[in-house]
């Protein structure tokens, strides 16, 4: 259900709900359904320990994301497709490994910021647009291409390598793609008939970015007790082998990963807001590298991976 990257995703969840009073074993239809004009803020945080290599030489790297966002419901469709304005609000990263410590916090900006942290600073105060079917399917974005364009102003980077590499990178993790595909591990997640207590369902998608994964991802209905939707969440999650490796440099990349997530959320009925959230997820495998340049040999480098992510929302 989430992306495994340092947005991870820019991961925040919503869900909707049929609304009225029913009785607590009664079948209810969740689905997509904010209010028109309703303004949600919502800050998402991921904590995520990656080690990388064997016993022997294993390189640990601790980074944390917190982003705030907030969602405006602009417009409601006679087919109940919801358009919605996406504000970036505050974002705050934090690296640490044996080499060094990266951090910035836009509430808390430091005098200086290093390179891998540029393209966070003027992320926040930028907006997009989504169409959301009541099913979760995001069905147009717009607006990435004048984001970009307006961090790039921001930012006032000289012309050269550091602002081309700047540029690739917002392009690529602002795409229509990878909006569509962060909006959807967020939103893909209703089912397509009424579900009561102890009811489950489940739901496929694939992310591209970063690291191409796909996901299975099985929902339960657990309560819904004073308003509140309580929803199991467990994910299976995997690699597709056959995805084109991913050039760093000089170098070719192919991950082969495998993993789990487990966590819960629990939804407002009335508007089908996520209010809370906490996902744990795991994955472990190995990581291909080819070094492009070095001619004398084909073989490449294989070094085991294992990546932990905790994932908490709030949402009011």
């Amino acid at each position: 259900m989430f992306s495994l990257t340092l947005r991870l995703g820019f991961l925040a969840a919503a869900l909707s709900a049929f609304v009225g009073n029913v009785r607590a074993d009664a079948p209810v239809e969740l689905r997509f359904h904010p209010a028109k004009g309703s303004v949600i803020h919502l800050k998402a945080t991921f904590e995520q320990k990656l080690t990388a290599g064997g016993d022997a030489d294993a390189k640990l790297t601790n980074q944390s994301l917190s982003l705030g966002y907030t969602f405006t419901t602009q417009d409601i469709a006679a087919d109940e497709t919801v358009t919605m304005k996406v504000t970036y609000d505050s974002v705050a990263f934090r690296q640490t490994s044996a080499e060094n410590t990266i951090e910035y916090d836009s509430q808390k900006p430091p005098p200086t910021i290093h390179p891998l942290a540029k393209a966070f600073v003027a992320l926040p105060g930028q907006s997009l647009v989504i169409e959301v079917k009541p099913d979760g399917h995001v069905t147009a974005v717009r607006g990435q291409p004048e984001m970009i364009d307006a961090i790039l102003t921001k930012l006032d980077l000289p012309e050269g390598t550091e602002k081309a590499a700047v540029e690739k990178t917002l392009r690529s993790q602002f795409s229509a793609k990878a909006v569509k595909d962060d909006m959807e591990t967020m939103l893909l997640i209703y089912p397509d008939h009424p579900v009561a207590v102890g009811d489950h369902w489940t739901r496929h998608m694939a992310v591209s970015q970063v690291i191409p994964m796909t996901l299975n991802n099985t929902f339960t209905l657990k309560d819904t007790a004073g308003g509140i939707a309580t929803l199991d969440v467990k994910s299976t999650l995997s690699t597709d082998p056959t995805t084109a490796p991913i050039k760093l440099g000089t170098n070719e990349l192919r991950y082969h990963l495998t993993g789990e997530q487990n966590g819960e959320m629990k939804i407002n009925l009335d508007d089908g807001i996520c209010r809370s959230a906490n996902i744990t997820q795991t994955v472990s495998g190995t990581l291909t590298m080819t070094d492009l340049t070095d001619t004398s040999t084909t073989k490449p480098t294989l070094m085991p991976l294992s990546i932990e992510t905790k994932i908490t929302m709030e949402s009011k």
